[in-house]
């Protein structure tokens, strides 16, 4: 966004451009302190009336922030009729058929739909898919309240996730080896099992 002069005028002018389109607008004062607040309200009421102008309802992604790998705070602009509030969640990508949204687990169903059960879709095979899940499902569990139903669903879902890495004949740490060095790997004698 920019304040401009034109030749023909003695007013200061807003320049900016939303979704590819480019506006100008006369402030239509003089004093350039005053035409920089003016400018904010002029850009702020065409932003709201070009997003929101076919739709009662809808959000936009304003921002998104890298928390971690694969894991991201997202905020969203949204309105609902009248009303216009600001939308945050964390978005935990699993693999490219499975995310999670504020701990709810969603899949891309066959169709390109998300839906809430994974029942549509092939089973993740892939070992690295399910070792981010159990990745993401053990920092929930361990990171979550015990009484809360999420922290459990968090553990059981680690539980369930380990046991079809073991089942892939992948193990998690080695003897004699402190906790917070252990890792999946192929298992071998010295695994925990």
């Amino acid at each position: 966004m920019s304040l401009i002069k034109r030749p023909n005028s003695r007013y200061w002018y807003v320049q900016f451009q939303i979704d590819n389109r480019t506006f100008v607008r006369s402030t239509r004062t003089t004093e350039r302190k005053i035409a920089l607040k003016i400018a904010d309200k002029i850009r702020a009421d065409i932003h709201q009336e070009v997003t929101f102008t076919m739709h009662e309802s809808g959000c936009l992604v304003s921002e998104i922030k890298p928390v971690r790998k694969n894991r991201y705070d997202v905020e969203l602009d949204c309105r609902e009729f009248d009303e216009i509030y600001q939308y945050q969640f964390f978005l935990d990508v699993i693999s490219d058929q499975h995310v999670r949204v504020n701990g709810d687990d969603l899949w891309i169903c066959k169709k390109g739909f998300l839906a809430t059960e994974a029942s549509t879709l092939e089973p993740a095979g892939s070992a690295d898919d399910l070792i981010a899940a159990w990745a993401d499902a053990d920092e929930n569990c361990a990171g979550g309240s015990g009484d809360n139903p999420a922290t459990e669903a968090a553990c059981t879902l680690r539980q369930q996730l380990a046991e079809k890495l073991n089942q892939k004949d992948l193990c998690f740490g080695r003897e004699k080896q402190s906790r917070n060095g252990y890792d999946w790997h192929q298992c071998d004698a010295g695994s925990l099992r």
